[in-house]
């Protein structure tokens, strides 16, 4: 049996294909990270294949709350209905991403959270708190270029993360 490092190293070096699966028995929480992105249902479609009955799939969505801007010639600062107003419209997104989601034909049980932050910093924190088996997230397969410029979470969620990470490939279209 493998333990929780070499588990971590062996996602760590390619995107899983299912039946590599197969042997790692799932029991408990698996938090998927999603973006509400095609590639993110794919993600919950995947980690839901996994689960069983006594099984709990968290679902959580990191947003960017609204931000103050100061320049030469102009301030903008989000007035506190604007933040309140944000949240809801990021929440009534998730609650449509999940209706959309195989997750009404799912036997085990399933909740959702909207989150304020950066995944990269909140996903593993809450995999940690919840004690979670297995983080799932999606690829949505860009270049070196666009990733070097504008980041990955599912590259930052494999490096630094203490439990296992699952990254699922967005399928093209």
């Amino acid at each position: 049996e493998r333990d929780r490092a070499s588990c971590v190293r062996f996602f760590q070096f390619s995107l899983v294909h299912p039946a590599a699966l197969v042997l790692f028995v799932i029991m408990g929480v698996v938090l998927v990270a999603v973006d509400l992105s095609d590639a993110s249902q794919e993600a919950v479609k995947f980690a839901a294949s996994l689960l069983k009955e006594d099984d709990e799939l968290r679902i959580v969505y990191c947003f960017e709350p609204l931000r103050s801007y100061v320049g030469p010639d102009f301030t903008h600062m989000p007035s506190d209905e604007q933040q309140i107003k944000w949240k809801e419209s990021e929440q009534n997104d998730l609650n449509k991403f999940v209706l959309a989601s195989v997750l009404k034909t799912l036997a085990c049980k399933f909740e959702a959270f909207l989150l304020p932050g950066d995944p990269r910093a909140e996903i593993p924190r809450l995999a940690k708190e919840w004690n979670a088996k297995m983080i799932v997230c999606a690829s949505h397969g860009k270049g070196l270029v666009k990733r070097m410029v504008l980041g990955s979470v599912s590259a930052s969620l494999v490096q630094h993360s203490e439990v296992p990470v699952v990254v699922v490939r967005a399928h093209s279209s």
